[in-house]
């Protein structure tokens, strides 16, 4: 049931969910703060033995955020992380389903994937529906480009963007440019609006779009729309608009953003 795996945190750390030690933090606030994580992992064991589905999840967290501290608990942390989702803790579902997706800490099923997200999805989770557009796009592209999984994969991007999911968002949007034949202009705007949120990497696919205007028609301007867009992405910390300027561009000194933590 679990695989060997390397590089955990890193692969980790933007998606999971499972960080907040909401059961042993209730019960023993202080006392928690000074412990090792071999104590906290114990007393998270204790309450999930006696049916706390929260310390069940807990389990999982000590052990994925101490890695690889814990290391050799790994299976043990893994069965309680299934124990919390088949108990319908919501976290749980969506992180089973991530792992099974990625193929860490478990084997690598798309369709197990797929029924620990719906779960979480029919539970209110809107990351899920990303997740599940995800998963569904990739097997489209494993698939000889079955039109079915393509259409299934935009559902669940849709459903995530209607749930305020800016991701989702941009991820419908570039399926529009990269695969249909029409709707564009309203995949730009959907484009300009996740750019309107914060997200930098919908600048960058505007500024990517921009520039294949300008190689089609040969208009400056486009090249011009380009450049802007990348300054916009940069601005917001993207590396690869960063990297894109700095080899394309002498209109702007760019500086690169702090780290953020």
């Amino acid at each position: 049931m679990v695989t060997k795996f390397m590089n955990l945190k890193k692969v980790f750390c933007s998606v999971i969910l499972i960080v907040s030690l909401t059961s042993i933090t209730d019960a023993k606030e202080n006392k928690v703060k000074h412990m090792t994580a071999l104590e906290k992992y114990m007393l998270a064991k204790d309450l999930a033995d006696e049916g706390d589905t929260k310390a069940m999840l807990d389990v999982f967290t000590i052990f994925y955020t101490t890695y690889p501290e814990l290391e050799n608990k790994v299976q043990e942390a893994a069965t309680y992380l299934m124990q919390a989702a088949s108990n319908d803790n919501i976290n749980a579902q969506f992180n089973m389903g991530y792992l099974q997706q990625t193929g860490d800490v478990f084997e690598k099923n798309l369709d197990k994937a797929i029924v620990w997200l719906k779960k979480a999805s029919e539970q209110g989770h809107v990351k899920s529906n990303r997740q599940l557009g995800f998963i569904y796009l990739e097997k489209y592209k494993a698939n000889n480009s079955d039109n079915s999984l393509y259409i299934e994969s935009r559902k669940w991007f849709s459903k995530g963007a209607k749930l305020g999911d800016i991701p989702s968002l941009r991820q419908l949007a570039i399926g529009t440019l990269a695969h249909e034949q029409e709707g564009h202009e309203e995949a730009l705007k959907m484009l300009e609006e996740a750019f309107g949120h914060g997200d930098a990497r919908s600048a960058r696919y505007l500024g990517i779009y921009s520039i294949i205007r300008f190689e089609v028609y040969g208009d400056e301007k486009y090249y011009n729309q380009a450049v802007d867009w990348y300054k916009k992405s940069a601005m917001l910390g993207d590396n690869d608009s960063i990297s894109w300027l700095q080899k394309n561009s002498d209109k702007a000194i760019v500086k690169q953003p702090p780290v953020k933590n």
